[in-house]
């Protein structure tokens, strides 16, 4: 089975990741683990140059980020 995940939607103005949009979530994990999972750049900036640590920081996510860095490590 292939799998293919869209790297970047055009929302307006701005472009944003599956993974960033993610981490906006208010539980976030599931979706995360199943995008990581299945192969999403961890590190793709949006169109304002930030990444999913970016969003889950400024978010205050805790679950996105500690789901984003021990993706790091898989």
């Amino acid at each position: 089975m292939n799998r293919v995940l869209c790297t970047a939607l055009v929302i307006g103005d701005c472009t944003e990741s599956p993974l960033s949009l993610s981490a906006s979530l208010p539980r976030p994990r599931a979706v995360m683990l199943v995008l990581v999972s299945g192969g999403a750049i961890l590190d793709y900036r949006n169109g304002r140059s930030l990444t999913a640590v970016h969003v889950a920081v400024m978010r205050g996510n805790r679950d996105a980020l500690m789901v984003r860095l021990k993706a790091s490590h898989i």
